[in-house]
């Protein structure tokens, strides 16, 4: 019996840093506020399930607002309830998920969450042209990167003010995110249910991957991940994946939780893609998201487990050109 159980107890210790759950890079988190977000918010999962049938005698944003967020479910996710409780249970769902994130907004957010937990944290800074607040001009991101310790441009959310990628105003950014070698995320795609009924400028077609073709062919160097995997557009955005390799696919956001996301991601393995495919969550003010997103793909079957790797931790360490060791103690803490 003593035999038994010594040889049962090295066997566990043989296999234990196999069945520890690898590294994970989070390549969508928000530094946001919680006065983003109309308060006490839930999230029912799928969120899709939740699509109104609407009265057209009533405000759609009213509609829509509703159906998303107070909808009964079973499980749904939380909000954070403070600034303080939206960032302290963002910390920990990375800690204990052995997690970093790729961290976006704007530069005051996004310092001050470093400052919290700079080893959690890879700082990026958001640009959306045309709003009332000017973007940060060409010499201030110039500074960010260089000197500020920024290493990405996103999420560039153009497509909520109807704005191409390839428009004029963006040719400076794209200039110089390849001068520095300095990769983009790039929100293509879907917005929330009835974008249009809260924000007017919202366009579908500026979703379209086949609009950074110009772009990528004036800057062969540069490196673009498309958020959201440009749901909705999944022909043109295997045939971008397929034609140019500096090109990455994020996954995040409500299409993780449709019945159609595994039928595209499974699409894109099968099509020799699985090397380009990145993690993300989009969490916004529901910190529990990371838990039940890592999920999605850990049950996925028709991943191998270096599939599985690849997407939550691998591709993401080479898309950033992190240094994979010291990436990897900083999502596990070692």
């Amino acid at each position: 019996m003593r035999h038994l159980l010594l040889a049962t107890i090295l066997a566990l210790l043989a296999v234990g840093p196999a069945l520890a759950r690898q590294p994970v890079i989070d390549m969508h988190v928000h530094a946001d506020t919680v006065a983003d977000y109309p308060p006490g918010m839930q999230y029912c999962v799928p969120l899709m399930d939740n699509e109104p049938v609407l009265d057209h005698s009533r405000p759609y944003a009213e509609q829509y607002g509703a159906a998303w967020f107070d909808a009964a479910c079973d499980d749904p996710l939380i909000a954070a309830t403070s600034d303080e409780d939206l960032l302290a249970r963002t910390i920990e769902r990375l800690e204990a998920n052995n997690a970093i994130a790729l961290l976006q907004g704007s530069p005051e957010r996004v310092r001050a969450w470093m400052a919290a937990a700079p080893d959690r944290f890879i700082p990026s800074v958001d640009l959306r042209l045309g709003r009332s607040n000017p973007p940060l001009d060409i010499e201030t991101m110039r500074r960010l990167f260089t000197d500020g310790g920024f290493v990405m441009l996103g999420e560039v959310t153009n497509q909520y003010v109807g704005i191409e990628p390839d428009d004029d105003r963006m040719r400076p950014y794209w200039a110089l995110a390849e001068e520095l070698d300095v990769p983009v995320g790039y929100h293509m795609g879907l917005g929330p249910p009835g974008a249009a009924a809260f924000y007017p400028e919202f366009s579908v077609a500026t979703g379209n991957p086949l609009l950074l073709e110009p772009i990528l062919r004036r800057h062969p160097g540069l490196r673009i991940s498309i958020q959201h995997m440009a749901f909705g557009f999944h022909d043109e955005l295997k045939m971008m994946l397929w034609t140019y390799p500096q090109l990455y696919v994020e996954i995040s956001g409500p299409i993780t939780w449709s019945d159609d996301f595994h039928t595209y991601l499974r699409d894109l393995v099968d099509a020799g893609l699985a090397g380009r495919i990145m993690f993300g969550t989009d969490s916004l003010v529901w910190p529990d998201m990371l838990d039940r997103s890592i999920a999605i793909i850990e049950d996925a079957d028709y991943l191998t487990e270096q599939q599985k790797h690849d997407i939550l931790f691998g591709n993401a360490v080479r898309f950033l050109k992190l240094d994979e060791s010291e990436a990897r103690a900083r999502a596990t803490g070692g």
